[in-house]
């Protein structure tokens, strides 16, 4: 249960799933917090119908008759619908889906990687979303960006990496709620 009391049905253990279901039938083959990047960051700036935008992104190429992509596309539209509620609740609202707390930290780094390289890609898509942005969010944008320059070759569990994880974690939801704030809301979507 979430503090406004609702339950959110897509959790890390789904995205494992997503993520094997995008490989198969996807042309970019993203993982499942890479597509959650680019949702959060079609919803984030503003984009009419990002969840159409979406699965034509991730499921342009594919046979929609396919049982497979069928199959796929209904854990994408959970995985949507689950956004836009935690969206509506507004506490947890654009938060990057990783790796569960006590995964590998490398396998949480590449899920923050790839979450933010999903983000900065729908930002790409949206023409000209970054010139409206204040400088703070325009500033965060550009912040993101380091983090898809991680060596995540160099990641290795201990206190001090974990904390850091942790922080860029945060930093990437409040980059996030910026760039909402500043678009997403402005056009008056939930």
């Amino acid at each position: 249960m979430t503090p406004s009391g609702s339950t959110h049905a897509f959790n890390p253990a789904d995205g494992a799933a997503l993520s094997a279901r995008l490989e198969a039938v996807s042309e970019l083959a993203a993982s499942a917090a890479e597509a959650h990047g680019l949702l959060c960051g079609l919803i984030a700036v503003g984009l009419p119908n990002p969840e159409r935008v979406w699965i034509d992104e991730l499921l342009g190429g594919a046979d929609r008759c396919d049982l497979s992509v069928r199959d796929c596309e209904t854990s994408l539209l959970a995985l949507a619908a689950d956004t836009r509620e935690r969206i509506a609740d507004g506490a947890t609202a654009l938060r990057p889906l990783l790796a569960t707390e006590d995964g590998p930290l490398r396998e949480r780094a590449l899920g923050l990687y790839d979450w933010t390289r999903g983000f900065l890609y729908a930002l790409g898509l949206a023409d000209g979303a970054t010139a409206r942005l204040s400088p703070p969010a325009r500033e965060a944008v550009q912040d993101l960006m380091e983090v898809t320059r991680l060596d995540l070759d160099a990641v290795d569990e201990g206190d001090d990496n974990e904390e850091a994880l942790a922080e860029l974690e945060e930093f990437a939801w409040i980059a996030a709620m910026l760039v909402y704030e500043d678009l997403g809301q402005r056009e008056g979507r939930p």
